[in-house]
């Protein structure tokens, strides 16, 4: 079964226009998309039981609540949910902001629309590790 006719991802990002051409680019291959401008509004839509979110796609450097951040306060309401950040800063330094968020991968931002996707339906089909005890 294709898992983009099952898989809604919430993308979060203060800046609309990438925000808006993620949205298309999942959009074009069948994924549902919910967007969030900021933490703040990811974390509202988080945490209504009634809303399905799959994955979470969030940039790392945003203003107020950074990804990192959220992802972590989104992991308490979805512990299941995987993250995958997405930064047009240094991969090398935004790593570090998400090494301590499990279940997680980092792309850059600036790859064109067929390695966005294939890095997204590589990452949605990829196992979820299981937590430290």
């Amino acid at each position: 079964m294709d898992e983009s006719i099952n898989s809604v991802i919430l993308i979060t990002d203060d800046d609309a226009e990438d925000r808006s051409r993620m949205r298309r680019y999942l959009q074009s291959e069948g994924y549902g998309v919910l967007e969030a401008m900021d933490g703040e509004e990811a974390l509202t839509m988080a945490g209504n039981a009634a809303v399905r979110i799959d994955l979470l796609i969030t940039d790392i450097r945003m203003p107020q609540m950074n990804g990192s951040d959220l992802a972590k306060r989104i992991l308490n309401l979805r512990p299941d949910l995987k993250v995958l950040f997405v930064s047009g800063y240094s991969l090398e330094i935004s790593a570090l902001l998400k090494a301590c968020v499990e279940k997680s991968a980092l792309i850059n931002k600036s790859v064109d629309k067929k390695e966005f996707l294939s890095q997204v339906r590589q990452f949605i089909a990829s196992p979820i590790p299981s937590n430290p005890a």
